[in-house]
C-alpha cells in the first residue's frame, strides 16, 4: 500500500467518525421549549403541594389554639 492510500483511508475513517459524533450530538440536543415547559409544570406541581401543606399546617395550628383556650 502506498502512503497516499493509507492517508486516504485514515482521512475517511476520521470523517466517518466525525460525522457519527455530530449526528449523535444532534440526536441528544434537547428542545429548549420542551425543557422550559417541563420545568414550569414541575414548578406548578411543587407550588400546589406547598400550598396544601401550608393549609394543613395552618389548620393544625388553629385547632391547637382553639384547644388551648
Amino acid at each position: 500500500m502506498s502512503l497516499r492510500t493509507v492517508i486516504t483511508i485514515i482521512v475517511l475513517i476520521l470523517l466517518v467518525f466525525g460525522v457519527s459524533k455530530f449526528l449523535g450530538y444532534l440526536g441528544e440536543k434537547h428542545d429548549p421549549s420542551k425543557s422550559y415547559l417541563g420545568e414550569m409544570v414541575h414548578t406548578t406541581k411543587k407550588v400546589r403541594q406547598m400550598k396544601e401543606e401550608r393549609s394543613e399546617l395552618i389548620k393544625k395550628q388553629e385547632k391547637t389554639l382553639l384547644d388551648q383556650e
